[in-house]
Formats: structure tokens, C-alpha cells, sequence
């Protein structure tokens, strides 16, 4: 199987962070039975010279409470106009990590910023298809679909 959805679990690991320069820390990813973890953030709006940085962290804990920065697994964006960064993403992926519970640290400064969500991309499972979990209301796939 090579389709997308059979091969990745989606989970909703942040929810919106309003207008600010606070640190945004994603929940805690269970990556056992996974060689990989992309997690992506969607940005609502970012003021001019606004600057997130979106750092992968892990630890042996389960609550993150030992999480460490994975020093290579960062995305930096700074904002030069005022709306430069609305609307975007930050993408930031960890594969075969060496600590099984991954979370992901947003850190926005200089300027205020407002983030919709972030997202986590479990992928290449150990067992596929992969079920769903209840972040995802429903989903389909279709292979060579045929025209209506």
C-alpha cells in the first residue's frame, strides 16, 4: 500500500493559539510503530517582524517532561511585511527518532503571531493499513478511481 491515508496517522496535536509571544508546545506524539513523525503548523497571522521557530523535541517520558530540542529538526520564519507569514505553514520532521515520545515547540517573538492548529503526520508504520483516531472525523481513499 502506498496511498497517503493508509500509511499516516493524522492526529491534531494544538489546538489555535490567539495573537502573542508565547511559546505554543504541541501534545506529546506516541511514535511506537512509526518511523516517522512530520508535524505541521498553520499559521493564522503574523505581525511584521514576527518570528516563530518550530523546534521537534523528545524524551523517554510519556507527559514531555524530560523533552530535549532535536538541535537539526528546526523551521525559523521571520515575518518582513505584515502579512507575509498569514496563511502559511511551518513543516518540521523527525524520522526514526531516537526517543520514542515526540511534541513539537513553537516559539514566537519579536512580534505578535496567531496560530489555526498543529497537525501531526505519523508515518511509515510498522503495520498498515493504519486506523484513524478520533482527531479525524472520516476519510477515504480510492485507488485508480473510476470516472463518474
Amino acid at each position: 500500500m502506498n496511498n497517503l491515508l493508509a500509511n499516516t496517522e493524522v492526529l491534531r496535536v494544538a489546538n489555535a493559539a490567539a495573537a502573542g509571544q508565547t511559546a505554543v508546545a504541541s501534545d506529546v506524539v506516541d511514535t511506537l510503530g512509526y518511523d516517522g513523525v512530520t508535524f505541521i503548523v498553520a499559521v493564522t497571522d503574523m505581525a511584521d517582524t514576527g518570528v516563530l521557530t518550530a523546534t521537534a523535541q523528545g524524551g523517554a517520558q510519556s507527559d514531555g517532561s524530560d523533552a530535549a530540542d532535536y538541535t537539526a529538526a528546526v523551521a525559523t520564519y521571520t515575518a518582513t511585511g505584515a502579512a507575509d507569514g498569514d496563511a502559511k505553514l511551518l513543516a518540521v520532521e523527525v524520522f526514526r527518532p531516537i526517543h520514542r515520545y515526540v511534541r513539537l515547540n513553537v516559539v514566537r517573538g519579536t512580534a505578535n503571531s496567531a496560530l489555526d492548529c498543529i497537525i501531526a503526520l505519523l508515518s511509515k508504520p510498522a503495520e498498515a493499513p493504519v486506523t484513524q483516531g478520533a482527531d479525524v472525523l472520516d476519510s477515504a481513499s480510492e485507488v485508480s478511481p473510476a470516472l463518474a
